[in-house]
């Protein structure tokens, strides 16, 4: 049996990546005094954070951003030196606060950025192609705005001149709930599933669109890492959507992460590690449950963004939609502990490790039935490890076995009772 707490060790996937944060020459460094979650509570004990920053500098920084989520370094693309860091939003607030420490962030991190060098990308938008680091702003403006009310907001690019600002317009958590609560109706009613009126009723939940406007941003991200610009990613609070976008373009700009190990790695390092709540996100526990104030499936919302990817290029991921519908389901089931908790904080305070079964050990055990058969890393078609997910609502596809998990075998039933051929010919003109 394979140790599934094991797959997953920060400083030797930072090693993976090409980073070099010990040496002093290095524009990185190890951050290790959240050895006690005291300055950021939902981030891991230890992350790369700007070798400029000091200690001190840090903690300014903590109280400038919502939930103390400061910048911290997600992913580093080796292939040019850029790399993707997130956050959560800053408490610019209605009077368009600073705070000198961010300020410092921001510039030690767009510093980081390779601009120019070793990139053949530039942009048409010359705001854009100037700007040395790249934020992306999970939400839209009217929300970001509306958000400054609270004593929040975004970041006001006057006080960030290096940077360029790009709102990604995903929905929060509440619309996308709703838009899961008809998906599920729909695909869970015998009625809906064998009308006519089927695809305008599936049109009408608008999950499609949500994922396609997911996976757009990602593309955006991902072209921006190609071209040399570091980027910055952040939604309100930096566990959801940041989460999402995060995942997807190092999906796209990492292959490691295309293999089952490395997608595993991806799932620890990204919506584990850096505090995406599952417990609340997922209402374990709860009377409740779907329907909980709190619930909003985003994680199954970044699977589903997966599946779709997967079904456009089905050659240059080792895993298969199995392996991605088990860890939707046992995201839920609560069989497994890798998923219980909202932050590292929690899963420690309960001991998890000790008292319960990782869900790679049960994965990663049986990874036959996990591996796609189409499985060709090094497909033709994929320009140097990266691809873009096309995002027009016709290439979207429902992923059956998850969204229709218990409908599926009624279907069957059905069609098997109607079938009745009395030649083979018959059954040839069937298929």
């Amino acid at each position: 049996i394979v140790y599934g707490w094991k797959i997953y060790d920060y400083l030797t996937e930072y090693t993976r990546m090409g980073l070099k944060y010990s040496s002093s020459e290095s524009p990185f460094r190890l951050f290790t005094k959240n050895e006690k979650c005291g300055i950021s509570p939902t981030y891991p004990q230890q992350f790369i954070i700007p070798r400029d920053m000091s200690d001190d500098d840090i903690e300014e920084c903590s109280k400038f951003r919502t939930k103390e989520r400061f910048a911290i370094l997600a992913y580093y693309y080796k292939e040019n030196g850029a790399s993707i860091w997130r956050s959560s939003q800053p408490k610019e607030g209605l009077w368009g606060n600073e705070n000198k420490a961010d300020q410092k962030m921001m510039q030690c991190i767009s510093e980081t950025s390779p601009k120019g060098k070793k990139s053949k990308y530039s942009f048409s938008d010359p705001k854009r192609d100037e700007a040395s680091l790249h934020i992306f702003d999970a939400r839209s403006m009217i929300a970001a705005i509306g958000n400054k009310i609270t004593g929040s907001g975004y970041e006001n690019i006057a006080h960030y001149p290096f940077a360029w600002l790009q709102f990604c317009n995903i929905a929060h958590i509440h619309p996308v709930r709703e838009s899961f609560h008809r998906l599920m109706e729909a695909c869970n009613d015998f009625k809906t599933v064998t009308s006519t009126k089927w695809f305008l009723t599936l049109d009408k939940t608008e999950w499609f669109n949500h994922l396609a406007c997911i996976l757009r941003s990602a593309n955006l991200m991902a072209e921006s890492i190609r071209a040399g610009r570091t980027v910055l990613v952040h939604c309100s609070d930096g566990w959801d959507r940041t989460s999402q976008l995060s995942c997807l373009t190092q999906l796209i700009l990492d292959k490691y992460y295309r293999t089952i190990e490395g997608f595993e790695v991806l799932i620890e390092k990204d919506f584990l590690a850096f505090g995406h709540q599952f417990k609340l996100r997922l209402s374990h526990g709860t009377e409740n449950g779907l329907y909980g104030k709190d619930f909003c499936p985003v994680f199954i919302q970044y699977l589903d963004c997966v599946y779709q990817i997967t079904h456009q290029f089905p050659t240059i991921f080792e895993f298969n939609s199995k392996f991605l519908a088990d860890i939707a389901f046992h995201s839920m089931s609560l069989q497994y502990g890798t998923f219980l908790g909202n932050n590292t904080k929690d899963r420690k305070a309960i001991d998890v490790k000790a008292k319960t079964t990782s869900l790679w050990s049960h994965m990663n055990s049986n990874k036959e039935e996990y591996k796609n058969p189409l499985y060709n890393p090094s497909a033709p078609f994929v320009d140097e490890g990266t691809f873009y997910p096309d995002t027009i609502l016709l290439r979207m596809k429902l992923w059956e076995e998850v969204h229709m998990k218990w409908m599926r075998p009624s279907l069957m039933a059905q069609n098997e009772a109607q079938m009745s051929f009395d030649t083979p010919i018959d059954y040839m003109m069937y298929l």
